[in-house]
């Protein structure tokens, strides 16, 4: 069995995984779990494409994403 978590760091999205981790527990075999972070995107200003570059947004995407798997752990 496969579940996908989506996670954004808030209480309920938490709440959620504590719910998961609880659940597992009930099943014959593991479930493989992928949590999935969620976020909203940087805004766009116009010109900001001079000041930050693809491979920063990239990395700072990252870093949240990574955040939100710590928050979950």
């Amino acid at each position: 069995m496969k579940v996908m978590l989506a996670v954004d760091g808030s209480s309920h999205s938490l709440d959620a995984v504590r719910c998961l981790m609880d659940l597992v527990a009930r099943y014959r075999e593991a479930p493989e779990i992928e949590l999935v972070t969620v976020h909203r995107p940087v805004p766009m200003l116009p010109g900001m494409d001079m000041v930050v570059g693809k491979a920063d947004l990239g990395r700072y995407y990252q870093d949240e994403g990574a955040r939100s798997v710590i928050w979950a752990t």
